[in-house]
C-alpha cells in the first residue's frame, strides 16, 4: 500500500534535455508542412509519425519512438562576443537567425546522445541552404563551417562524428568573463614544460598556435607530427579565416613561443 502510495504521488521524472543540432542562418526560414512532411521521410524512412504545430516550427513522433521538434527562430541563437577566436566570431556575425532541431526522445535501445545527434544532422543536412552559415553541436560545444562535406557528412548520419572535429573552436555556451579566459591562456603557456616532458615523436598531441594574418593574428589548432629545436610541425586542424595561403590539412612549421593552447596524454587543452 505504502509503495503504491508513493508511486502515485511520485514527481514525474523531468524530460531530459534535447540532443540538438542548430543550424546559424544569415536569415529568417519558414518551414512549411510539406516541406517539414518531406524531410521526416528520408530520415525517419519507414517510420510512421504524425506532426502538429511547435511555436513557428513543427513537432513530430514516430511510431518507433521519435520525438523530434524543428523551431525556426528569427533572432541570433548565440552572440558574437560569446566566441572565442576571430574566425568563429565572424561566423557567427552573419547568422541572424536559427533553426534548431532537437531530438528529445529515440527509440529503445538507440543511445539518444550519440544516434539522437546523428538524426537531428540528418535532418538538418535537408534544411540547410545557401543562407546556413554555420552548424552547431549543442552536446559538444563544437560549431562547424556550413560545406558541402558538412552537409554530406550530415546527411550520411555521422554527425556526432563529423560535428567533432576541430574545425573551429568549440563556442562557449556559459557566460565568461575575459579575465577568466585570460587565465586559461597564461595556465596553459605556464603548464608548457608537461608538454615537453610527456611528448613523445608519434604520440598523438595537439597544440594551438598563432600565425600571420592580414588583420592580426590567428590562432589555430594543429596535430604534431614533429618536435625538434623549440619548432613544431604538423597538420593544420582549422580551416583559416584571415590566412589566404594555408588552408585546412596543410603541413605547417610553429615555433614553440607562438603556442597558446595545448593538449598531450589526457592533459589540456585548457581554453575549450
Amino acid at each position: 500500500m505504502l509503495r503504491w502510495l508513493k508511486d502515485r504521488f511520485r514527481r514525474p521524472d523531468p524530460e531530459p534535455d534535447p540532443v540538438a543540432v542548430v543550424l546559424l542562418q544569415r536569415s529568417h526560414r519558414v518551414v512549411s508542412a510539406t516541406t517539414m512532411n518531406a524531410i521526416l521521410d528520408e530520415a525517419l524512412g519507414e517510420d510512421s509519425y504524425v506532426t502538429a504545430p511547435y511555436g513557428d516550427g513543427w513537432r513530430a513522433f514516430g511510431t518507433a519512438g521519435w520525438h523530434i521538434t524543428v523551431l525556426p527562430i528569427d533572432r541570433r541563437y548565440i552572440e558574437p562576443e560569446r566566441a572565442t577566436e576571430k574566425r568563429a566570431e565572424a561566423m557567427i556575425e552573419e547568422a541572424r537567425a536559427a533553426i534548431l532541431v532537437d531530438v528529445w526522445m529515440a527509440p529503445s535501445g538507440i543511445v539518444r546522445e550519440t544516434h539522437g545527434l546523428d538524426m537531428a544532422g540528418k535532418i538538418a543536412a535537408a534544411l540547410m541552404d545557401e543562407e546556413t552559415a554555420g552548424v552547431l553541436a549543442v552536446p559538444l560545444h563544437r560549431l562547424n563551417m556550413a560545406t558541402g562535406e558538412c552537409r554530406a557528412a550530415l546527411a550520411a548520419g555521422t554527425a556526432s562524428t563529423y560535428l567533432a572535429t576541430v574545425n573551429y573552436d568549440g563556442v562557449e555556451m556559459i557566460d565568461h568573463e575575459e579575465a577568466e579566459f585570460a587565465a586559461k591562456l597564461d595556465e596553459a603557456r605556464r603548464r608548457w614544460p608537461e608538454f615537453l616532458a610527456r611528448y613523445r615523436p608519434g604520440h598523438p598531441a595537439i597544440v594551438k598556435a598563432a600565425f600571420d594574418a592580414r588583420d592580426g593574428r590567428e590562432h589555430m589548432w594543429i596535430e604534431v607530427t614533429d618536435f625538434r629545436d623549440g619548432r613544431l610541425t604538423g597538420t593544420l586542424q582549422n580551416r583559416p579565416l584571415d590566412v589566404p595561403f594555408l588552408k585546412l590539412g596543410d603541413t605547417v612549421t610553429v615555433d614553440e613561443a607562438d603556442v597558446s593552447d595545448w593538449a598531450v596524454d589526457g592533459v589540456g587543452p585548457f581554453t575549450v
